[in-house]
């Protein structure tokens, strides 16, 4: 059942919207209710015949609003379940389910005197409760099984007992529920919340007249229907017995049923929005993760374009200084062609196809970090600048032109 908190200043303006008698078709709550908690909270009322000088549109005068510091502040009132009759105001929704359903003359809730056409799920109780044991004991509870309805009930009252089971199963049924036995429970069903039931009659303990016997316990006829889920639920005979209560115990069942489907939608929606949120973040921490990997890629290719636009030109100033001195021997140009394709390799916007590299990350030929270059001193480096250069040999004749010695 929705709620809503109110402030005194918007129950104010709530109270002299509309007529009580209209608002307590709104919320869960008799206009008396709703007088009372505006007397509680000091807030001013329409006086009599206010709403009908509205209607009729003469004159009327709103009394102020009273501003105040202390006391009572807020409010929270529920609203009205539309799916629930409005045949009466102010009162529970458990009642006016329970007249809905007592209105309703589909529902055979009469229970009868003779167990005729019985629902299949009678039959096993049935059978197990007219079996008397042979250790049976005048006054003992007979037992209907593991298999079977779970009902626990003197030899006099077993007839009662499938009656009342029988025209209860057959109701609920009508109501668009089920049951489900097991080997261990028999089970209401009502919109997903499972109940287990039991039917037992009550006992009277009657002492012993030595003080040390143990006392007797006799069955007295008073049966008690117990539903068992998320705690206890129970109907005893009284004033009533049980078989002219059941809409008050259907009615009880499903507004239990209700709240509970509603908790299980407002978790299954909470949860939704958790997963959503999860997925978004992933999404978002995925995106990141791509983006700074493509961003990387784009670094490292613009790293590789220098590097390649330097290794052109250095190819040119090599070709320019070898014409100048008449030096383009074969080697030299041998040399040419192969760094050329291997520039095409490295070249970010060619990456031409090279057998001998094939394989290799092309990233992997970039300079380190500067974080992991050799340490300095003074700007100069770490090395022994003394050292003397070693001078090789110069251009490197490719293999394949090496001649056989």
């Amino acid at each position: 059942m929705e709620k809503i908190s109110l402030s005194r200043r918007q129950l104010y303006d709530l109270i002299w919207s509309e007529p009580l008698l209209m608002l307590a078709k709104k919320y869960n709550i008799s206009d008396v209710g709703l007088r009372k908690m505006c007397v509680r909270l000091n807030i001013p009322l329409p006086e009599i015949g206010y709403w009908n000088k509205v209607k009729a549109g003469k004159k009327v005068t709103i009394k102020p609003f009273i501003e105040q510091k202390t006391g009572e502040q807020s409010v929270s009132l529920a609203l009205r379940d539309k799916s629930l009759p409005e045949d009466e105001l102010g009162i529970s929704p458990e009642l006016a389910l329970q007249r809905k359903i007592e209105a309703d003359p589909t529902l055979k809730l009469g229970v009868p005197t003779e167990l005729t056409d019985p629902d299949p799920l009678i039959l096993p109780a049935q059978r197990a409760l007219s079996k008397v044991p042979k250790d049976y004991r005048d006054g003992d509870l007979l037992f209907s099984g593991s298999d079977a309805l779970d009902i626990r009930v003197s030899i006099t009252q077993v007839n009662r007992a499938l009656l009342l089971m029988d025209t209860f199963i057959k109701v609920m049924q009508q109501r668009g529920h089920h049951f489900e036995l097991t080997d261990r429970e028999s089970c209401l069903v009502i919109w997903k919340s499972r109940y287990s039931i039991t039917l037992r009659e009550g006992t009277t303990i009657i002492p012993d007249k030595d003080s040390w016997r143990r006392p007797t316990f006799t069955p007295n006829g008073i049966f008690t229907i117990q539903f068992d889920h998320w705690g206890k639920m129970t109907m005893k005979d009284g004033q009533k017995p049980i078989e002219q209560q059941l809409a008050k115990l259907i009615a009880r069942l499903e507004i239990k049923a209700m709240e509970e489907r509603r908790w299980r939608e407002e978790n299954e929606r909470q949860q939704a929005i958790r997963e959503e949120k999860e997925r978004q973040q992933r999404l978002v921490a995925e995106r990141k993760k791509n983006e700074l990997e493509s961003f990387r890629t784009v670094i490292k290719n613009a790293q590789r374009w220098k590097v390649t636009e330097t290794i052109k030109e250095y190819i040119v100033a090599v070709e320019q200084e070898a014409l100048k001195k008449n030096g383009m021997t074969s080697e030299l140009i041998a040399w040419l062609n192969w760094v050329k394709k291997k520039t095409d390799w490295f070249d970010p916007m060619i990456e031409a196809e090279d057998d001998w590299l094939s394989g290799i990350d092309r990233d992997s030929l970039l300079a380190p970090d500067e974080s992991k270059q050799p340490s300095t001193t003074h700007g100069r480096s770490s090395y022994n600048e003394d050292q003397p250069v070693i001078k090789r040999g110069w251009p490197l004749l490719p293999w394949y032109l090496k001649k056989a010695v």
